[in-house]
């Protein structure tokens, strides 16, 4: 019994490891609902997966969604998944805060030589939605790609997002064939955002959990190998 006792402190401690978390950030004019189609997708994954809900855009300007999702960012390892108002979000929060990884969505790319078509129809006012363009131009045009693995998304019939366009943005990109603006229900991007999570260490971590807790197994008292 004594020698058990000794041992046990040491094997919990060694069990204990941060899970991966993926936090899903909406865009203008939707809530966390619009990712129920991905992040059903996920559940293969041994992660924790959070929708996050946003602030109100017509008293808090996007600003605030990059304070919101910083103080949501957990201590341990984390991977962001942002749709259009909401990739520019991220790409913001990524630059600031590490992460493990950065998916981008549709992210409208509001460059100044860029004339954006008319806005979807929307309940804001005029003084919100300027305040969101001033936000995606200034995210867009500053120089230089957030830390950590990165890929952005874009549908081919996107009328928001041209990929020329969003070529210019400092995240490798992946062209959806024949997807729109609203990705969340394309076959093709959930294949490919799996592959991208695979890519980026959901998977990689779960593996080397596994071969932990095989090594401790092997450790047990009274166990034989082989």
């Amino acid at each position: 019994m004594s020698d058990r006792l000794k041992f046990m402190p040491a094997r919990v401690k060694t069990a204990v490891r941060p899970r991966l978390a993926i936090l899903l950030v909406h865009g203008m004019g939707v809530g966390p609902d619009w990712w129920y189609p991905i992040a059903s997708s996920l559940r293969r994954f041994r992660v924790t997966v959070r929708a996050l809900k946003m602030p109100s855009l017509e008293t808090a300007g996007p600003a605030a969604w990059c304070v919101a999702i910083l103080r949501e960012l957990p201590r341990g390892p984390a991977i962001l998944v942002g749709h259009s108002l909401g990739a520019a979000v991220c790409l913001e929060v990524g630059r600031r805060r590490r992460v493990e990884g950065l998916v981008m969505l549709a992210c409208p790319p509001f460059f100044a030589d860029f004339t954006p078509p008319e806005p979807p129809e929307t309940d804001l006012s005029a003084g919100a939605l300027r305040r969101v363009a001033r936000f995606l131009r200034r995210v867009c045009q500053r120089a230089g790609a957030p830390p950590g693995h990165s890929v952005h998304f874009v549908g081919t019939a996107d009328p928001w997002v041209p990929v020329p366009q969003a070529r210019r943005l400092p995240v490798p990109l992946v062209a959806i064939p024949g997807a729109g603006h609203a990705l969340n229900r394309s076959p093709r991007l959930v294949k490919k955002l799996a592959r991208q999570l695979i890519l980026s260490g959901a998977t990689k971590r779960s593996s080397r959990k596994a071969q932990l807790n095989q090594r401790q197994a092997a450790k047990l008292p009274g166990r034989k190998a082989g």
